[in-house]
């Protein structure tokens, strides 16, 4: 028994360590609280800077309040992209290609797109521009304008990101790479961007990086030197393979959340360097991830929502733990207190390995 104690706390202080290494990713896991008496059935919440927000529930549109779960309907049915305007009004994408612009008591037609509908993205501003993209092309427009055709690109699109601040693009990832587009102005392929193909998620941050997510998993990053492969998605195990991935949406200078089917939400605090696995309660499934409140502003703070099949969750925008910072006389005694605590550990740790081995050494071989 006597023989066994060393061992046992050599052990309890080893898992100590790796508990706090864990500690950031694990405490992220914690944010996400379900949003009570959110509909069933909801698919899409748009990104809004306050509430409420459009959103599609049973394939129909209406107004979503996510703190409190309350919805209602509008009556537009066959709804396939939602986007919010300041001011209580936004746009509804039908599946047909049918544009509508609403607010609390009217709607107005906009014009039919053609082809599929793909996306629709919201600027930044008091009147934003607005993009949708389909299987025909980009649109652009800034309301109570009419969208028009966007010039250049090769007319393949597959996602589109918003900008992070007024003087940014547009992200627009197409079949042949990654374009750019100044509101107004026309499509510019970003030199040495990567090929996504089908499933491809894009993202804008306020740093300035942007983040391409392909549907194999594959992130890649737009930095100071270029394009660049940042991250791979892994399988889930088995022969699962590489998750869905249903979303991606930027918070914060360098932070970003990517909405997986078997891992939840992944997180990056660093711009697309670094991934942290911050599962959703009860599910490893988001449907979609969105935002309500200024998350990109130069004090980022709001909400973070995430749409599952098991319901609605959103978490307050919050730093990820970080270790403590010591300033003036009082911190440089406790960095010092630290120190001599870290200190003496690590000599408790030596002379419990030290003694461990003397007691091996003494009993010989058996």
């Amino acid at each position: 028994m006597a023989a066994r104690a060393p061992r046992t706390l050599l052990a309890a202080l080893m898992a100590a360590g790796a508990t706090l290494q864990l500690a950031a990713p694990a405490l992220a896991a914690t944010w996400w609280v379900a949003v009570p008496g959110a509909p069933h059935g909801l698919t899409q919440v748009a990104a809004s800077s306050s509430s409420p927000t459009l959103a599609i529930v049973d394939g129909g549109a209406g107004w979503l309040w996510p703190l409190t779960g309350r919805y209602r309907r509008l009556g537009l049915p066959h709804a396939a992209f939602v986007a919010a305007l300041p001011g209580g009004s936004g746009i509804v994408q039908a599946s047909s290609g049918q544009l509508l612009e609403v607010d609390a008591g009217h709607s107005r037609r906009l014009g039919r797109l053609r082809g599929t509908p793909l996306g629709m993205s919201v600027g930044p501003g008091a009147r934003p521009w607005v993009v949708a993209i389909t299987t025909s092309g980009v649109y652009q427009w800034r309301p109570p304008g009419l969208p028009r055709p966007v010039a250049g690109g090769r007319g393949d699109p597959l996602a589109l990101a918003p900008p992070a601040a007024a003087d940014y693009p547009f992200v627009i990832a197409e079949r042949s790479g990654e374009y750019l587009l100044r509101p107004g102005g026309r499509l510019k392929l970003s030199r040495g961007s990567p090929k996504l193909g089908s499933g491809a998620k894009v993202a804008e941050l306020a740093a300035g990086v942007v983040l391409a997510v392909a549907g194999s998993g594959v992130v890649w990053g737009l930095y100071r030197d270029g394009w660049q492969a940042a991250f791979q998605v892994l399988p889930t195990g088995g022969v699962s393979g590489v998750p869905s991935i249903n979303g991606l949406v930027a918070v914060s200078g360098s932070a970003a959340y990517l909405a997986t089917s078997g891992f939840g939400t992944l997180l990056t605090p660093d711009g697309g360097y670094t991934w942290y696995r911050a599962d959703l309660p009860g599910t490893s499934s988001a449907l979609q991830v969105s935002t309500l409140g200024p998350v990109l502003s130069s004090d980022p703070h709001g909400y973070v929502l995430a749409v599952t099949p098991q319901g609605l969750y959103r978490h307050l925008l919050q730093p990820l733990p970080t270790p403590p910072q010591y300033v003036g006389r009082s911190g440089s005694i406790q960095l010092l207190l630290t120190s001599l605590v870290t200190a003496a550990a690590s000599l408790l740790v030596i002379l419990l390995m030290w003694a461990w081995r003397r007691h091996q050494l003494g009993r010989g071989f058996v």
